[in-house]
């Protein structure tokens, strides 16, 4: 596409110019995306994330497959009638997260030697008056 002057527009430019709606005009003129999980999927594919869900499957993983945020995946859990798990350490990992807490390690460095996440460390300190 030759430009004015007969200059060559740039390929961004170009692509620009040819789109006829820039996207908060289409977006005013209802051509957006709908934005909630529980109308986007269909209520079977909700009902097999639950039954998921339930069986043992993580938030984390569902949310991935069925490409949604994990939290997204706790909230249709949530309205679903589902209990939501939040694993807590076992005795064992409480009392080696407390003994390399004690011996100054970074609560960074203790969540990635127990395989865990930096909160869920720094939950379980707070729970035993540590942190």
């Amino acid at each position: 596409m030759v430009g004015l002057r007969g200059f060559k527009l740039n390929p961004t430019l170009r692509a620009h110019v040819a789109n006829p709606l820039p996207a908060r005009i289409a977006r005013s003129r209802g051509l957006r995306r709908e934005r909630r999980v529980s109308t986007r999927l269909e209520a079977e594919t909700i009902n097999r994330l639950v039954a998921e869900y339930v069986a043992g499957t993580t938030a984390a993983e569902l949310g991935r497959r069925y490409g949604i945020a994990k939290s997204s995946v706790l909230r249709l859990v949530r309205q679903a009638g589902e209990r939501v798990r939040h694993p807590r350490l076992s005795a064992t990992d409480t009392a080696r997260l407390v003994q390399l807490y004690e011996a100054g390690l970074p609560q960074k460095d203790i969540a990635q030697r127990l395989g865990r996440s930096p909160s869920a460390v720094w939950h379980c300190l707070r729970r035993l008056g540590r942190a």
